[in-house]
């Protein structure tokens, strides 16, 4: 989304992006100073550029709330620059906003994914480290018992192997690579 704003913060021009992302109607904002349209603090400082700034961007972040719950919150990311006329003389402000919801939700969905990783191989780890040590530290167990805390580390040792070409599956997935289609006819 595009907004322009002369030098003192009235509102020029605004792209359908800039409706879109920011949930306004620019009939109701063209003409209207920033700080009567805007309440977030983090928007407001963007447009609080001073002209000995006007050979830099300045970068920000912030959180829209929406009074409509389905849709909840958005984040935005954006930058603000000067806009500079003749003789290099500060006219206005362009402020570029981009809605990064998704991307914020998508970086939520692998903390969760790789906080019960962590937890799926951290189970069969535990059974392998507890059972190996009983091994090492009884050496006059039965065999019969032997045998069974040998199967049990085998058994979890490929449930972690399978957990871990999960893993490795999803990554060739994500990068395209090492997939292939088995197609055959089938009823």
């Amino acid at each position: 989304g595009l907004l322009v704003t002369d030098y003192h913060g009235k509102i020029e021009l605004m792209n359908p992006a800039a409706e879109n992302i920011l949930g306004l109607k620019k009939e109701d904002v063209l003409g209207q100073y920033v700080s009567q349209v805007f309440e977030n603090k983090t928007l407001l400082d963007c447009w609080d550029m001073k002209v000995n700034e006007k050979y830099s961007s300045r970068s920000f972040g912030f959180e829209l709330s929406n009074n409509d719950t389905a849709v909840g919150r958005k984040y935005i990311r954006g930058s603000s620059t000067l806009l500079l006329g003749t003789g290099n003389n500060a006219i206005g402000i362009v402020v570029v906003v981009r809605d990064i919801t998704y991307e914020k939700k998508v970086d939520h969905l692998k903390s969760q994914f790789l906080s019960t990783a962590a937890h799926e191989l951290r189970t069969p780890l535990t059974s392998l480290q507890g059972f190996s040590e009983i091994l090492l530290n009884k050496p006059n167990l039965e065999k019969e018992t032997e045998n069974k805390y040998l199967r049990y580390i085998n058994e979890e040792s490929l449930k972690l192997a399978t957990i871990i070409n999960g893993f490795l599956d999803i990554s060739r997935i994500e990068s395209g690579e090492g997939i292939s289609l088995n197609k055959s006819l089938c009823s």
